[in-house]
């Protein structure tokens, strides 16, 4: 097995943790900081109470950036999005997604909607969802919109932040379901602000008890087999420790330049961090350091 296949089956690894989402209880926590200040979404209690049938909040995020909003809302300026999906169906979702723009909305969307202010509210659905109940999503989350009562998308101190150079444009925070257990995953994408460096930063926490099991899972990914020789199976990564954690990391020469994986482990949390040309290792050591 070679070095760029193994790269890709982490990369790949790390993608589907990223897209299989459970249950997320929504709650406010002081660790916590505010991702971005912006608008208020419904939480868990007002869709139990507002909503007829058993709905479960999924999963919130939020992007940043006008370049990667430009083909799905040209000229906003930000999305903010939730899901929502009925208890016992993974195949059915409600998302509620509010667009900020710096003047008048573009309201020409054929889905259910609203206009408040320089915000845009949608609410869009896969599955078998009514109109009645697509419009319910519509009015809690504009009562939310227009009265702050709902739940800020929030950002955990142990975050690398932000910055002028290689800013935060992609957040996200859901709780997933894999073979390697329940995890409530915390998700970051960093694009550099010049059109030259082509940087990018691409973080991944997740926090659960079986996070011994998938540090394993994924370090397994970086053995080689011995096809017969006596020296046994070796593996692609090299390993280290950091402020009581455990962690490996890979790097490849690819189209667009080097990329580098860190993996680490430490108590719960399992931290995946990739950076792109820059080696950022300050990122993961950040992290690794307030966990």
């Amino acid at each position: 097995m070679n070095r760029n296949l193994i790269i890709g089956i982490i990369a790949v690894v790390i993608i589907v943790l990223a897209g299989v989402f459970a249950f997320l209880e929504l709650h406010h926590n002081s660790s916590n900081i505010v991702a971005s200040g912006g608008p208020t979404l419904p939480t868990q209690s007002q869709i139990t109470q507002d909503i007829p049938g058993k709905w479960k909040v999924i999963s919130l995020g939020e992007i940043n950036s006008s370049q990667l909003l430009s083909g799905m809302y040209p000229n906003a300026l930000s999305l903010y999005q939730e899901y929502v999906e009925p208890s016992g169906s993974n195949t059915t979702v409600v998302s509620i997604s509010i667009v900020s723009y710096a003047g008048q909305p573009n309201a020409t969307t054929s889905l259910p909607h609203a206009v408040v202010g320089h915000y845009l509210i949608e609410v869009n659905a896969t599955g078998n969802v009514s109109q009645s109940i697509q419009e319910s999503f519509l009015s809690l989350a504009k009562a939310d919109l227009i009265g702050g009562n709902g739940t800020m998308i929030t950002m955990p101190s142990f975050m690398y932040p932000s910055s002028s150079s290689l800013p935060l444009v992609e957040y996200a925070v859901s709780n997933l379901t894999s073979q390697q257990g329940n995890f409530t995953q915390y998700s970051a994408y960093y694009l550099g602000t010049t059109s030259t460096s082509g940087e990018s930063l691409g973080v991944d926490i997740l926090h659960g008890t079986n996070s011994t099991n998938l540090y394993n899972y994924l370090y397994s990914t970086t053995i080689i087999p011995s096809n017969g020789s006596s020296k046994g199976p070796s593996s692609l990564a090299v390993n280290g420790t950091l402020n009581g954690a455990k962690y490996f990391n890979l790097s490849v020469n690819g189209t667009f330049g080097q990329t580098f994986y860190y993996v680490g482990l430490k108590g719960e949390y399992v931290v995946l961090v990739q950076a792109q040309p820059n080696q950022n290792f300050q990122a993961f050591e950040y992290i690794i350091e307030r966990l």
